[in-house]
């Protein structure tokens, strides 16, 4: 919720035809916030925030959600095809032929960019991977970036707790769940004492 901008979020509910009571509802609440700190030892600290949506406000992830649907629709538009799940975003292309769909991908990360520029959206670069999912084998792929940064290719992704390996098997999702129940079986045995 922290990289919302609130005016951004406000013009682009304002764009969206919402009514203008509740254009102006959001606004009074979100837009100018007081916060107070206090800490251990009685100091006290104040300041007022215009960004970012408040944790544990009702409000707040429907907003975010607004807020990140911006990025589908934008891609949708331009008929490129993406996952979004909270901030996780998944982007990806499919083609017969590995070149034009790396183009493709570029492309897609290009516009990407842009609206992560128009929405104050940051990237964790570390946490970008490529992989494509291929019974082929590619030495040496094209290469990836956003924001000219490269993104580096890897053997399995893990989305939503599920583990995909470049040829789609499950083996490595059921490895790590074996690996996952033995630990908590080990677990048992040492308290329960057998």
């Amino acid at each position: 919720y922290d990289s919302v901008n609130i005016p951004t979020l406000v013009s682009k509910l304002f764009s969206q035809n919402i009514p203008l009571s509740f254009f102006n509802i959001i606004f009074s609440l979100f837009s100018h916030r007081f916060l107070s700190f206090t800490s251990l030892f009685g100091n006290k600290c104040s300041r007022t925030t215009f960004s970012s949506l408040p944790q544990g406000s009702y409000l707040s992830p429907i907003l975010f959600n607004i807020y990140i649907s911006f990025v589908a629709n934008h891609l949708s538009v331009l008929g490129y095809k993406c996952l979004i799940y909270a901030d996780d975003i998944v982007v990806f292309s499919f083609n017969k032929f590995l070149d034009l769909a790396i183009v493709s991908l570029n492309q897609v990360l290009l516009e990407l960019n842009n609206i992560f520029n128009e929405l104050s959206f940051s990237v964790a670069y570390d946490k970008c991977k490529s992989v494509i999912f291929t019974r082929r084998r590619y030495l040496d792929p094209p290469n990836i970036y956003l924001n000219g940064m490269r993104i580096s290719f890897s053997v399995h992704a893990t989305y939503l707790g599920i583990i995909f390996d470049t040829k789609l098997r499950w083996l490595p999702h059921i490895t790590s769940l074996v690996s996952f129940g033995s630990r908590w079986t080990n677990f048992l045995r040492a308290v329960t004492g057998t």
